[in-house]
């Protein structure tokens, strides 16, 4: 997985080490993970929800409702 996102990483994505760092200045509390790690683990985790929203689910929340629950997760989680 790594090695795909380095590919996808190029000119228009930021690297996993960037998006950590960013999460760990804009964290209200110190993270205890490496900002690698982090960076990585939160683009994983908005790659599979952006996965599941294209699938074929009749289910699935709007792409809207989507992007709005992301945007408020990562806000709450970066704001304690």
């Amino acid at each position: 997985m790594l090695a795909s996102v380095r590919r996808r990483s190029g000119p228009i994505g930021a690297p996993p080490q960037a998006l950590g760092d960013r999460i760990d200045k804009l964290a209200a509390t110190p993270l205890e993970a490496d900002s690698h790690a982090t960076g990585l683990t939160v683009m994983a985790m908005l790659e599979r929800s952006w996965l599941v929203v294209q699938g074929g689910d009749s289910d699935r929340p709007t792409e809207q409702a989507m992007k709005n629950a992301i945007c408020e997760l990562l806000f709450r989680l970066l704001n304690g």
